[in-house]
């Protein structure tokens, strides 16, 4: 089982649990704001399964027609987990405007404590493993889940508002304008995220300016006779990339010696870059 594949199991358990409990309080408390942010929740764990899929196809091994692997199956995968996280906040938006609203018992601020506590631990775990293995399944799915946690701080306070009813009737109100701006962040997460990979998926360059100083300073140990780096474009497959690179050489040498150049830039890239996995080298005859 790969860390990614076993983080995703770790947020699909507990956003079983977590999705459950909301909603069950937010129902036997009449909570609508607690019901919305119970089905944010459980987005989180239709996410994460989206996420598991998607993370077994971009692992699949390079084929005839995909000669440089699967990886962009990530950014398909957070595709659709952006289309189901958008369309469930449209209808809990439009949902929520035509519910009736209730006052929340009071029990439902240990549960909304808990929750928040629990899945901004869960959101941080998730999000740091993304940007470990430099994967863009768990970033979105890590991303989801901490608008969850600001999900339910809204939540909490629309619940401390309508707590007030007692002073004015305006904070009767309170627990369904919470709900209505929890549909907002969850539409929104959808969009953040629908943009990223769609960018992601066209094959938008990479200009990571620290991981381009760090190729560059690999390739110029490579070899004495590189006298220039014309260009790197560095293209993003999911969390490995694919390197195309144009170098000037001196143009007094062999095409035995140009090929042992390239073939040395290719090993010691692909053996100190553990985040590339194809490299293209052009060679260009050096001029003063």
């Amino acid at each position: 089982m790969n860390k990614v594949f076993k983080t995703l199991i770790i947020s699909v358990i507990v956003n079983v649990f977590l999705s459950f409990t909301k909603i069950i309080f937010g129902v036997i408390y009449y909570s609508q704001a607690l019901i919305t942010d119970g089905f944010h929740s459980l987005s989180d764990l239709i996410t994460d399964i989206v996420g598991l899929i998607g993370n077994k196809l971009a692992h699949k091994p390079a084929d005839n027609n995909h000669p440089y692997g699967h990886g962009r199956m990530e950014y398909v995968t957070g595709i659709i987990i952006g289309i189901v996280i958008f369309f469930l906040g449209v209808t809990l938006f439009i949902d929520n405007i035509y519910q009736p609203h209730y006052i929340p018992n009071g029990i439902i601020i240990v549960v909304i404590i808990f929750t928040i506590v629990v899945k901004y631990l869960l959101s941080r775990y998730i999000i740091n493993q993304g940007r470990k293995y430099n994967n863009n399944i768990l970033i979105a799915s890590g991303t989801e889940s901490r608008m969850d946690v600001l999900s339910s701080v809204v939540v909490l306070l629309s619940f401390l508002g309508s707590k007030l009813s007692s002073i004015s009737n305006v904070f009767v109100y309170s627990d369904k304008v919470g709900s209505v701006i929890v549909s907002i962040l969850i539409i929104k997460v959808a969009v953040d995220i629908l943009k990223e990979n769609v960018t992601s998926v066209i094959g938008e360059g990479v200009d990571d300016l620290e991981l381009l100083n760090q190729i560059k300073k690999i390739i110029r140990k490579s070899s004495k006779k590189i006298k220039n780096i014309d260009q790197i474009n560095l293209l993003k497959y999911g969390s490995y990339y694919k390197a195309v690179i144009d170098l000037s050489i001196d143009c007094d040498i062999s095409f035995l010696e140009s090929h042992a150049i390239t073939r040395k830039v290719k090993t010691n890239l692909l053996y100190k870059m553990a985040a590339i996995k194809y490299i293209t080298v052009h060679v260009n005859a050096y001029k003063e």
